[in-house]
C-alpha cells in the first residue's frame, strides 16, 4: 500500500508543473491587461506598480 501511495506522489509532481504552466500560459494569451482589470479602468502608475506585474514568464513561480 505504501509503494502505491508512493507511486501515485511521484506521478503528481509532473502533473502539477505541467498543469501551472498551462494556466500561467492561459493567463498570458488573454487580451486585455489583468491589472488593469483588477484596479480600475485608468489605473495611476504607482498603483500599477504596487501590484507587482512583472512581464518575465518565470516570475509566477
Amino acid at each position: 500500500m505504501l509503494e502505491y501511495i508512493g507511486k501515485r506522489l511521484i506521478q503528481i509532481i509532473p502533473v502539477l508543473l505541467i498543469v501551472s504552466f498551462l494556466i500561467v500560459s492561459i493567463t498570458r494569451m488573454v487580451p486585455g491587461d489583468p491589472v488593469r482589470n483588477i484596479l480600475a479602468r485608468k489605473p495611476t502608475w504607482n498603483s500599477m506598480k504596487n501590484c507587482g506585474k512583472s512581464s518575465a514568464w518565470i516570475s509566477p513561480y
